[in-house]
């Protein structure tokens, strides 16, 4: 039982840490803002996989599944990860404290990329559904959030810890571009699987 647990934890720390929108947004807001709109992003995101999980837990997977439902997460999320890209890149040439007054991040940043991003769907959908049964459900869950959780905040201490290495104005600007650069990709994939 130990070992389920334990690969839980795993399971969540490796998916959580793979490069996505989550993870990057974690860490350009932990460089930029600091730890505690980090926190805010954080808590969306953990909010966005509760969610996605219980809709799994509770046997409505039909909807996290319905081709409807996809194409409607898929494209609000890809519009806002747009939005996300225009609203750096818009500001990109400005100094960092410009930056912190005009762009906000939260809570419901991290909610909307999480519950808009097709990998954290089928994550819960396909990898951790054959977990959902068997008795000690609630500390199963509890090892998968923890593992989700510990990457998250070891992303955020170490990008606030190298803050200010990476905190100068060509470092700052190719940190914008990649980011801006990521989050077109994953938006522009995301409304063009509409399409097909």
């Amino acid at each position: 039982m130990l070992a389920e647990f334990f690969t839980l934890f795993i399971i969540g720390f490796v998916a959580a840490g793979t490069p996505g929108p989550d993870i990057l947004l974690i860490i350009r807001t932990a460089i930029f803002k600091g730890v505690k709109p980090a926190f805010l992003v954080l808590l969306g995101i953990l909010t966005g996989n509760f969610i996605i999980l219980a809709i799994v837990y509770f046997g409505l997977g039909f909807i996290a599944s319905s081709q409807i439902f996809v194409l409607t997460v898929q494209g609000v999320g890809g519009l806002y990860l747009l939005y996300i890209s225009y609203q750096i890149f818009k500001h990109r040439n400005e100094s960092i404290e410009v930056k912190n007054e005009k762009i906000q991040v939260g809570f419901k940043d991290g909610l909307i990329i999480n519950l808009s991003n097709p990998k954290a769907i089928l994550f819960f959908t396909v990898i951790i559904t054959p977990f959902l049964h068997g008795d000690f459900l609630e500390l199963k869950i509890l090892s998968l959030a923890l593992g989700i959780w510990s990457v998250f905040v070891l992303t955020i201490f170490l990008a606030n810890k190298l803050k200010k290495r990476l905190v100068n104005p060509r470092v700052v600007k190719g940190i914008d571009l990649f980011a801006v650069g990521v989050f077109v990709f994953f938006g522009v994939s995301m409304i063009l699987d509409i399409a097909w």
